[in-house]
């Protein structure tokens, strides 16, 4: 063997970088995380056995336990990643300070993350009809939607609504009711207009 052909097999050898390390790893995550939702969503959680979801990724059964030590625990991941990308999001409405477009903007930024993830959305209507699925999932659920109402009955009560409290809970209602059309319509959903009509009802001149 030359010096050259020596070199290049002690390259290849040689370990990855931690930095290269911790990407591959981060990815490895990633695809399982996604395999997981997208099984969760059609299958449901009950119905999705771990084999299943390292066959979805590509990945064997021990190699998926080495990022996740059981299905809750994936499914508390994939429910976590997705509120902290809503919460973020919810920064930005906190910003605005007149309450009717800060409702304007919390109802665009509903059919945004609708639109541009419609598979948590679905995996958030399946964990609300499954109220027996172990883990923290349920409690992460109810306090997002907790929070919500007060931050929405908080708007309405600056805005000098009588009864804020239900104000509040109608509001979420229409647009918990109205993802749930668009995850089962589709494309065909015409999410523009009803958007606008929300808008309209709360935040435009009111009808007779």
């Amino acid at each position: 063997m030359n010096e050259r052909s020596f070199n290049k097999n002690m390259r290849t050898m040689s370990p990855k970088s931690k930095e290269q390390f911790d990407q591959i790893r981060a990815q490895s995550r990633q695809t399982i995380m996604e395999a997981a939702l997208e099984l969760f969503t059609h299958r449901g959680y009950h119905g999705t056995s771990v084999s299943m979801i390292a066959n979805q990724a590509g990945v064997s059964t021990g190699l998926m336990y080495n990022y996740f030590q059981s299905k809750v625990e994936l499914l508390e991941a994939i429910v976590r990643q997705g509120m902290s990308i809503i919460e973020s999001l919810l920064g930005d409405v906190l910003q605005v300070d007149d309450p009717r477009d800060r409702i304007t903007t919390m109802v665009e930024m509903t059919f945004q993350i609708a639109e541009r993830d419609i598979k948590f959305w679905s995996l958030y209507f399946s964990v609300l009809m499954q109220p027996d699925l172990p883990g923290d999932v349920q409690r992460i659920f109810s306090d997002f939607l907790q929070n919500t109402l007060n931050l929405f009955e908080d708007l309405f009560s600056q805005l000098g609504y009588s009864n804020p409290q239900a104000e509040a809970r109608i509001l979420a209602a229409i647009l918990d009711g109205a993802l749930l059309h668009y995850w089962i319509v589709g494309k065909d959903y015409p999410i523009e207009n009803v958007k606008q009509t929300i808008i309209d009802k709360y935040c435009g001149t009111k009808e007779p």
